[in-house]
């Protein structure tokens, strides 16, 4: 009696298989679902601020502020995903502002500003996008901009953009331009 052993990995379920032929040609398949894998990042909070250097003065324009960011993102044979929010504030850093507070999470709403998952199931017979689960939640939000505040962001926009995009500015739509 012969027995032959292989091991097989398939790239297109992510799954191993273990061979076991006899000598009477048979082949008996196991199957060996590939290990769980978890990801997950946290970070305390992450801070962004848009600076405007005009002439001699530099000048803040505004201050974005996440806290408490959780990313979790787990490989089986579905992929899931999570991301967490819990709050989340724009400032407009003018002095000259009236309303320094532009966009963030009503007073009241004690939960996450935002939490978003999805769980994807694969499908290795067509090449479509199985998405078994979404989820979307967003806390009540105030938005309260300034005319000044906008014309001043899109003034930084309109300064930056030849340094981002080269000379020629992007055609809206156009998503071959190189």
């Amino acid at each position: 009696v012969t027995v032959c052993l292989r091991v097989r990995y398939s790239d297109k379920d992510r799954t191993s298989h273990v061979v076991l032929t006899h000598d009477t040609n048979q082949e008996i398949y196991v199957v060996i679902p590939p290990a769980p894998v978890t990801y997950t990042l946290y970070l305390e909070g992450v801070g962004l601020s848009l600076i405007n250097e005009r002439e001699d003065r530099p000048e803040e324009l505004l201050y974005l502020a996440l806290q408490e960011l959780g990313l979790k993102v787990q490989l089986s044979a579905h992929v899931a995903a999570r991301l967490k929010i819990m709050r989340v504030q724009l400032d407009d850093q003018r002095s000259e502002s009236v309303w320094p507070v532009v966009f963030a999470a009503t007073r009241t709403h004690a939960g996450p500003w935002l939490e978003a998952s999805f769980r994807r199931v694969p499908d290795a017979s067509t090449h479509v996008l199985l998405v078994q689960q979404v989820q979307l939640r967003l806390a009540p939000s105030e938005l309260v901009v300034e005319d000044s505040f906008l014309t001043s962001v899109l003034d930084f926009g309109d300064q930056i953009g030849p340094a981002v995009f080269g000379s020629t500015p992007p055609v809206p739509g156009d998503y071959n331009a190189s």
